[in-house]
């Protein structure tokens, strides 16, 4: 059975909450009490809360991590071109940076580009600096991808759970409000008083 939006759930909630306290004096449906629909509603609007700041942070940690990426990149084209151009004459040294490429294509290549420019750096000249940028520097630019890429994926995780909390509470208040539903227009049908003003005001 479809689960219907936050928004609509919320407001059926209310609805089905507000009318049980009405029909209390005919009618006290018995698996539920006023204060638990209450609990209900805390509980979903938390559940909501909750996944509305984890997907905040995700993005916040997407979008470190998309600057993280761009500086490592623009560090390695930088500084590999640098280093291509100082050994230009002398083979010996040159040929340690001949083969690489500053790759752009994927996070993936962005790092294994890095990964492979810091070991030629570091074997053929680790105590040279391009445009005032030592290794040591470049990498410090390197690790800070690799928190970035740590602090995405757990945020990714927080959302993820939060995901599924918040699923588990709609579907909790979901099915609640249909067994309500299915209780009270047997109590109340088609034809009575009551009957209409239940189905009028319980939006399905």
């Amino acid at each position: 059975m479809l689960i219907l939006d936050y928004d609509e759930l919320h407001a059926r909630l209310l609805a089905t909450r507000a009318l049980q306290g009405q029909l209390a004096d005919e009618w006290t449906w018995d698996e539920k009490t006023l204060a638990q629909w209450d609990t209900s509603k805390t509980k979903l609007e938390g559940a909501k809360e909750v996944l509305d700041g984890e997907e905040a942070l995700e993005a916040l940690a997407l979008g470190a991590l998309d600057k993280a990426s761009t500086a490592l990149h623009e560090a390695t084209k930088q500084a590999l071109g640098l280093a291509k151009v100082r050994f230009r004459n002398t083979p010996e040294t040159l040929k340690a940076f001949t083969g690489l490429q500053a790759k752009k294509t994927s996070l993936a290549a962005i790092k294994q580009s890095a990964d492979d420019f810091a070991a030629a750096w570091l074997k053929a000249d680790s105590a040279g600096s391009y445009a005032g940028v030592s290794l040591t520097d470049y990498n410090g630019v390197r690790t800070a991808l690799t928190s970035a890429e740590s602090a995405r994926s757990a945020a990714k995780a927080a959302t993820k759970q939060a995901k599924a909390q918040f699923a588990s509470e709609k579907r909790s208040v979901h099915d609640d409000l249909v067994a309500w539903y299915a209780a009270a227009t047997r109590v109340f049908p088609v034809g009575t008083e009551t009957g209409a003003l239940l189905r009028a005001q319980i939006p399905t």
